[in-house]
């Protein structure tokens, strides 16, 4: 599903940030090829997640940081 939103953005998966709270959306996050960051609700990341995690926010507050930081193309 996430692949095939990309698609119709016609953007390359890698360059797509996947916002999650979940670690079952982060797998398919990762397994769809894009950059995933993990905002945790109740459960925290398990281990596995945490290792594969491009970024783990404990807020949506970093991710505005993490956006406005990105170079224009």
């Amino acid at each position: 599903m996430l692949h095939h939103a990309c698609q119709r953005l016609n953007l390359e998966p890698s360059v797509c940030l996947v916002l999650e709270d979940s670690n079952n959306g982060m797998r398919a996050g990762k397994d769809a090829g894009c950059q995933a960051a993990m905002i945790p609700d109740i459960t925290p990341p398990h281990k596995e997640i945490a290792e594969i995690a491009d970024y783990l926010f404990d807020s949506l507050e970093q991710v505005t940081t993490l956006i406005q930081n990105q170079p224009r193309s």
